[in-house]
């Protein structure tokens, strides 16, 4: 069973999330493989709530250039 907060958006399809973090269908197939991003099946789609979306982009490393 998957609970979302209300106002999170519900899911969304794979094309949705990947254009959402900026990256190709591609990497978002390897992460949901790799269990980096949870995704729950709907029938026959793969599909990812707004929820962990926003998880998995608070959880990146922040970028902190390297004084030269």
């Amino acid at each position: 069973m998957l609970i979302t907060a209300a106002g999170s958006g519900g899911l969304h399809s794979r094309a949705e999330s990947a254009k959402y973090l900026s990256m190709s269908m591609r990497r978002l197939d390897e992460l949901i493989k790799v269990g980096t991003i949870c995704a729950v099946r709907d029938g026959r789609s793969v599909k990812v709530s707004k929820v962990e979306l926003e998880r998995y982009i608070a959880d990146l490393p922040s970028y902190e250039p390297v004084g030269a």
